[in-house]
């Protein structure tokens, strides 16, 4: 996400397969302030860093399926 005072809410956020380590689901790295950015409540499986600079509670679901 390369943007600020953004807002990622309620999304699913699924990769399929093995939980690769190096994998992101979000990366939050703002165009000048990532910390405005508010990410929460969102569900996140088989990545290995769900988030990246996350800003509020997300759901980590198991993988695989």
């Amino acid at each position: 996400m390369a943007s600020d005072n953004a807002v990622v809410t309620g999304n699913r956020v699924f990769d399929w397969g093995v939980n690769e380590s190096g994998a992101v689901g979000i990366n939050n790295v703002g165009l000048t302030d990532p910390a405005t950015n508010k990410i929460a409540n969102n569900e996140i499986r088989c990545y290995g860093i769900p988030v990246i600079n996350g800003t509020g509670s997300n759901v980590v679901l198991n993988c695989p399926f």
